[in-house]
Order: C-alpha cells, then sequence, then structure tokens
C-alpha cells in the first residue's frame, strides 16, 4: 500500500479517504457569492505514477482549486479583503447600476440612493452581513430612522428604507447572497401624511397675476395642471398628437401614467375644460401643432420650482404643485360618480381617491342641505 504523504496539501482541497474534495466558498470582486464543491477520486493502492493515485488526483485537484480562485480573482485576496468587498456602498453602486434603470422611478431613486450615501457613509462602509435592523429602524442616534426623523418626514423615511430593504431582496434573489435580511418584517414608521390642502379662487387670482419673468411654457403647464387635475410627469410627456381637438369637448389621452411598481402601466382620456384649453393657446402659432411636446423644454422639478417661486410673490402659503390635483379633484367629486371620477384622475383604489376630495365646511353644509328633501320622502 501506498504511504500517504502530509505534504499533500493546499488550500480548499480536502482529503476524505477516497476522494479529494475541492470545497471553495469566496465572494467575487463585485460582492457574489460563490460555492464550487467537487470531488476527485483516487485509487488508494495505486502507485504514485498511476493516473488515478491518490498523488495524481491530488495535484489535479489542487490545479482545479487554483483555477477556479483565479478566476474568481482572489487568488492573493486574504479573507477579511474579499468580505470586506461585500459593503453596503458596493451593493447600493451594484443596485444603481443593474436594478435602477429597469424602473419607471429611475431618476427619483437615484436621488434617493444619491442622498443615503450623502447621510449614511458610515453604513455604507461597514459589511453587509455585519448590519442589524437596529441599523436601521428605531431611535437609536445613528440608524437610518434615527438621524432622519430629526429632519424628515415619515413617508420619506419609509422611502429611503425601502429602498434599502429592496437592495437586500434584489441580493438575495439575484446576486446568491444568502446571509440574512436585517429589515424583512421590521416596522417602519408609520407616514400618516395626507393632505387636504386646496388651492382657493382668492390664492389662485393673486397666482395669476404673479407670475413675473416665468416662461411661458411652465406658466401654461402649471394653468393645465389647475384644470385637468393630471400629475406632473404626465403634463411632461404630453405630445400635441395626445390631444383629439376634434372631439367635444377636446380629450387629451394621457400614456403610461403612473402605476403601482410590478403592475402594468396605465393610460387614460380626459376632457379638456375650457380654461385647460385657454391654457394652452399662448403655445400656438396659428393652427394647432400635430406633433412634439406640449410643453417643450421642461422638466418635472422645473415646475416645482417654477410654483414655489410663484407662491412667494403670491403671499400663498403652504402650497405644494400637487395641490393643483387635489383642489381640481374636490371640485369635479360632486359632479360625477366615483367609478367615473376614478377613470378620469387615474386612480385605481376608491380609497386613495378620496383622499384627494377636500370638501371645505361650506360645501359639506350645502350637500347636507341637499339631502334634506330626500330625507323627508323616506
Amino acid at each position: 500500500m501506498t504511504k500517504r504523504t502530509s505534504s499533500l496539501k493546499a488550500a480548499g482541497v480536502y482529503d476524505r479517504g477516497k476522494a479529494w474534495q475541492v470545497k471553495i466558498s469566496r465572494a467575487d470582486s463585485r460582492g457574489l457569492l460563490h460555492r464550487i464543491n467537487r470531488s476527485f477520486p483516487y485509487d488508494a493502492l495505486a502507485p504514485a505514477s498511476h493516473p488515478y493515485s491518490r498523488t495524481s488526483r491530488f495535484h489535479e485537484a489542487a490545479a482545479f482549486a487554483a483555477s477556479e480562485r483565479n478566476a474568481l480573482r482572489i487568488e492573493r485576496r486574504s479573507l477579511p479583503e474579499t468580505k470586506a468587498a461585500q459593503t453596503l456602498g458596493v451593493w447600493l453602486d451594484r443596485y444603481e447600476r443593474e436594478e435602477t434603470p429597469k424602473k419607471k422611478s429611475a431618476n427619483r431613486e437615484r436621488s434617493t440612493l444619491s442622498q443615503i450615501r450623502v447621510l449614511f457613509p458610515h453604513l455604507l462602509k461597514r459589511q453587509v452581513a455585519d448590519l442589524r435592523p437596529s441599523d436601521f429602524v428605531g431611535h437609536e442616534p445613528h440608524s437610518v430612522e434615527g438621524i432622519m426623523r430629526k429632519v424628515y418626514a415619515p413617508a420619506t423615511i419609509r422611502r429611503y428604507l425601502t429602498t434599502l430593504s429592496h437592495v437586500y431582496t434584489v441580493a438575495r434573489s439575484r446576486w446568491n447572497y444568502e446571509g440574512d435580511h436585517p429589515l424583512r418584517g421590521v416596522e417602519k414608521p408609520s407616514a400618516h401624511d395626507e393632505r387636504t390642502r386646496i388651492i382657493s379662487d382668492e390664492e389662485w387670482k393673486r397666482i395669476e397675476e404673479g407670475w413675473g419673468e416665468t416662461s411661458p411654457a411652465v406658466v401654461a403647464a402649471i394653468r393645465w395642471l389647475r384644470w385637468t387635475a393630471a400629475r406632473r410627469g404626465e403634463a411632461v410627456a404630453l405630445s400635441w398628437s395626445d390631444i383629439d381637438w376634434t372631439s367635444a369637448p377636446p380629450t387629451a389621452h394621457l400614456q403610461n401614467t403612473k402605476a403601482k411598481h410590478g403592475t402594468p402601466a396605465q393610460s387614460r382620456h380626459i376632457p379638456l375644460v375650457p380654461e385647460a384649453v385657454a391654457a394652452l393657446e399662448p403655445l400656438k402659432s396659428g393652427n394647432w401643432p400635430t406633433s412634439g411636446r406640449v410643453f417643450d423644454g421642461i422638466k418635472a422639478d422645473s415646475i416645482t420650482r417654477a410654483w414655489a417661486r410663484v407662491c412667494v410673490r403670491a403671499e400663498v402659503v403652504d402650497a405644494r404643485i400637487h395641490d393643483l390635483r387635489h383642489t381640481r379633484i374636490t371640485e369635479m367629486a360632486p359632479f360625477l360618480p366615483l367609478q367615473v371620477l376614478a377613470r378620469l384622475t387615474g386612480h385605481r383604489e376608491p380609497a386613495t381617491l378620496m383622499r384627494y376630495y377636500n370638501p371645505s365646511g361650506k360645501d359639506a353644509a350645502a350637500a347636507g342641505r341637499a339631502l334634506v328633501p330626500r330625507a323627508a320622502l323616506i
């Protein structure tokens, strides 16, 4: 019997009695975890020169192990260095590179990821496997929630935590990460951010008087939002070819509108009341255009910034551009059945739509008076 020699040693190669086993578990330079397991059976009685001798098969196993380590680019890297490559910062970079571009809200998510890098550099340097729920939620001063709650609204904190949670979810489902998910099942801060703000007729009059040097396209866009209950993104994406001037009244086809993540994008047609049509008049010369963007050359953020400036000049306090949507929906609600209103506004859930209906005390009283004759007949 060939005597076994203790000199047959190599990293990741183990003698199991009847076979050499190559067992490697390492992360590559991108943070992906790889597990390699392969056996090289040998004949313990064969002479060393035989192809299936213990010695010959060891050299095959050792060469295979070295090749696999080299392919993973960790031949010259120690285990601590390899694990350090799996930092939260490395994951965020990969997530932004591979996952964010697939989303309709890619620009908004890029902004969120950028803010995460600014606010939490201490977390981005840490290994993902070492992070715990307390690093993200709770009132500890170093946690994500603990840092953000001093300045940010609960809804914003939830959005940041949801983004970080999805990074871990993607790592587990697509990057072969098998560690813990520290944000799974944790309780995020409640977001009670429903707004009831609507723009009064008097406030709108002051806004109309305070445009100053605002771009005509931006002014037209804000006026159009006021009278259509559309969203900023829908206005920016609107093309002249989306408007049907032959119908009475004219209609606009809003395509690829907001939808929940993972659900198909919606499209809908909305009627253009005279005020909405009038908002577009300054943008045409002669006949109505048939191609190109309606509000050419502006972005959603341009509308928001212009709105903020005109509100300052008009002394309209605590008014967001999205409050125009609340305002118009509140005006339309008394005259339309719920299902029709939902179609026009693009809401799939009645509960969400009702958040936009914010009648004043006078409106509620008028509705009550309208019910009196009916009640008398019951």
